[in-house]
């Protein structure tokens, strides 16, 4: 009998287990935040200047447009910004050490950047400054 109940209570930690690793991997593979790659190529700066135009944002002045690196190690304020970005579907963390294109627009009350890799839009967001913050633009709400 002792036996029996040796194999018996085996075979339900086995099952425990499995129903754990199971369960976490579930979890796990829910709880990610879904990173959307963009389909958006914007090869030119009247590309750039009429996708502004669709997300509202008209007449807009380039004041900077610049190659920079993403760093390989981001510090507290850019997972900060990259958590913001990537709630809107942006996985700008995908690109880390990677040479980008930065284009910066000033509005009246907004400052958008349009970051690129290889012409293909990965991020963009708009900085408001009447409520002091930063939004994925593609979820921003005008007014």
């Amino acid at each position: 009998m002792g036996e029996t109940m040796k194999i018996y209570f085996s075979i339900t930690k086995s099952y425990a287990l499995m129903l754990c690793v199971t369960m976490l991997v579930c979890f796990a593979m829910f709880s990610c935040v879904s990173v959307q790659q963009s389909n958006i190529h914007l090869s030119s700066e009247s590309a750039r200047i009429s996708y502004l135009s669709s997300m509202g944002f008209n007449s807009p002045d380039l004041q900077e447009s610049k190659s920079v690196i993403l760093p390989l190690g981001f510090s507290e304020s850019f997972e900060q910004y990259t958590d913001i970005m990537e709630k809107g579907g942006y996985g700008i963390s995908e690109y880390k050490g990677e040479e980008v294109m930065l284009y910066t627009y000033f509005f009246s009350y907004d400052i958008v950047h349009l970051i690129e890799f290889e012409d293909r839009l990965i991020c963009a967001d708009c900085f408001n400054m009447k409520d002091n913050k930063i939004y994925p633009l593609k979820v921003r709400k005008n007014g």
